[in-house]
């Protein structure tokens, strides 16, 4: 396959996920959201709801109901139903969300944590203090799951 036969084919699968998703977004399971197998808040404690999905290219983006938004790649592979959410595979998925304590004065920039599938396995990398968030993805878990 070309590499323009791939990305039309990533991008049709955004698409359909999105659409998907869309769909049953009253019917898809609650959770704490997971990224390539790394927590995102405590499991079960920081659950979170899907409320709106839409595709730009080969991008995903979902809106959770906590103000979140995740961005998935070339996202390939979804489970959506009551018992469970996720997205098996991409190629990059970025997690945003508002800083905890925006000061009105300053203009504030979102909070991320983003992971990037590499040979050599996934690289994670966060504008949040390193000292308080350990990012810990792994190699054959779902890109994004809600757990």
């Amino acid at each position: 396959m070309s590499e323009a036969t791939i990305s039309a084919v990533t991008i049709n699968e955004a698409s359909l996920i999105a659409a998907q998703i869309q769909m049953s977004v009253q019917n898809i399971k609650a959770g704490t959201p997971r990224v390539f197998g790394d927590w995102f808040g405590k499991p079960v404690e920081d659950r979170r709801i899907i409320v709106g999905a839409a595709a730009s290219g080969s991008c995903l983006t979902l809106r959770l109901d906590a103000g979140e938004t995740i961005r998935i790649w070339h996202p390939i592979g979804l489970e959506c139903s009551r018992e469970a959410f996720a997205i098996s595979s991409a190629t990059r998925v970025v997690l945003e969300w508002p800083p905890a304590s925006p000061v009105a004065e300053i203009p504030q920039v979102p909070c991320f944590r983003e992971y990037t599938v590499r040979p050599s396995g996934i690289e994670a990398t966060t504008n949040v203090d390193r000292f308080t968030v350990r990012l810990q993805p792994k190699v054959g878990y779902p890109a994004i799951e809600l757990s």
